[in-house]
């Protein structure tokens, strides 16, 4: 039996070698519950087997392949996205996805697709997704939106491989690295402009106190004047 696995050893798809009986027959043939098997008749492909015990399994028939049932969790690392601002990161994204388990879809992803091009097909669409959703935000932005991320990774690949069967179910991105010495700047630029903000507000509140200040001061003085020339009115 020789199959493809994904980087924490899945087997995804297995391709069974036959290893006859007496007779070029195998006297009992067992079909796993949790993987999807194509069988074969004379070269031709004749639908999915059913799970159990396949007695008197003659040698004109044959297991094309079997494909997991199981959800396949994938791990895809990009290194040195830039940003819009021209900062570079790294991305780690982790997703999980599951096969097609309906018999037409199946056979288009086992004959039209492959999971060696599969494999190749997913590392660039999500090298490509990821670079094209970083160059478009800030680095100030990343981390803010790393939920819009995967969901904006999650909905293309769904679109892309649709056709096959495969439906992503989830995704997360796991990790941001940026350089270091970038990460001290950008938390010094953060500080000046709290700081910034914060002696603004203060020279606001001390404008208002002078502000409200003089008004006093204006309508004290006012006041006293109206009073004096009231007296002046008076005395006349």
């Amino acid at each position: 039996m020789a199959g493809a696995t994904y980087n924490n050893n899945q087997c995804i798809i297995a391709m069974v070698r036959r290893s006859y009986g007496c007779c070029c027959c195998d006297l009992k043939f067992d079909v796993p519950a949790n993987f999807v098997v194509l069988e074969e008749e004379c070269g031709k492909s004749v639908g999915v087997m059913n799970a159990g015990a396949h007695f008197c399994y003659c040698c004109h028939k044959r297991v094309a392949c079997m494909i997991t049932k199981n959800i396949i969790n994938y791990d895809a690392p990009i290194y040195r996205c830039p940003t819009k601002d021209n900062a570079y990161v790294d991305i780690d994204i982790h997703f999980t996805f599951r096969l097609p388990q309906v018999e037409i879809l199946v056979k288009k992803f086992v004959y039209q697709l492959g999971a060696g091009r599969f494999d190749e097909l997913l590392a660039a669409e999500c090298e490509e997704n990821i670079r094209n959703f970083i160059n478009s935000v800030w680095l100030s932005q990343i981390f803010d939106l790393k939920s819009d991320m995967a969901i904006a990774m999650m909905t293309e690949l769904n679109r892309k491989f649709a056709q096959y069967g495969i439906v992503f179910e989830q995704c997360n991105v796991t990790n941001v690295k940026v350089n270091e010495n970038l990460i001290k700047a950008l938390t010094e630029k953060t500080k000046i402009k709290f700081e910034l903000k914060n002696h603004i507000k203060d020279q606001e509140n001390k404008k208002l106190v002078l502000e409200n200040e003089e008004q006093q001061n204006l309508t004290d003085l006012q006041r006293n004047n109206e009073r004096k020339m009231f007296e002046l009115k008076q005395s006349i």
